[in-house]
């Protein structure tokens, strides 16, 4: 009989890269649907009717790849450079955004100030990237790579 097994092991602190990120894409994913311009307190422009189309499909996917990232050790280096792209990208467009209606208020409401859901979706992405960024330097500088959390037996 042969009796092939596969033991993976997962230490807390391998969860604490992951949780953060995951922490960060549900963040993302609350900034998406809130306001990104406002006037007098009232929203004036929800994120859904703005970039936040844009970001909340990337939230969903660095979200996915934080779950991955814990239960597939054999593919982290991967799903953490899925992750520093998705929240890049998110922060990306969150500074323009941010920058813009900051400056020029809302194309047709030139009055309008930057809403919460814009700040709250550019500094959540900008923590998500750099938790991705550092996943992806602990796992470049572990002593033997990503064979040190998968044991193979034959």
């Amino acid at each position: 009989m042969d009796d092939r097994s596969i033991t993976i092991r997962i230490d807390p602190g391998d969860l604490l890269l992951p949780g953060l990120a995951l922490i960060s894409a549900i963040f993302l994913t609350i900034a998406a649907f809130g306001p990104w311009a406002s006037m007098v307190g009232v929203t004036a422009v929800s994120g859904m009717e703005d970039n936040g189309v844009l970001i909340l499909p990337l939230a969903v996917i660095a979200g996915i790849s934080a779950i991955a990232y814990i239960v597939r050790p054999d593919t982290r280096i991967w799903l953490a450079g899925i992750m520093l792209a998705a929240f890049g990208l998110a922060a990306f467009i969150a500074a323009i955004d941010w920058t813009t209606i900051a400056d020029e208020g809302y194309a047709p409401l030139r009055s309008a100030s930057v809403g919460w859901g814009v700040q709250l979706a550019a500094v959540s992405a900008t923590i998500g990237a750099l938790i991705s960024f550092a996943a992806i330097m602990d796992w470049a500088l572990a002593p033997d790579g990503a064979e040190d959390r998968v044991d193979a037996r034959a």
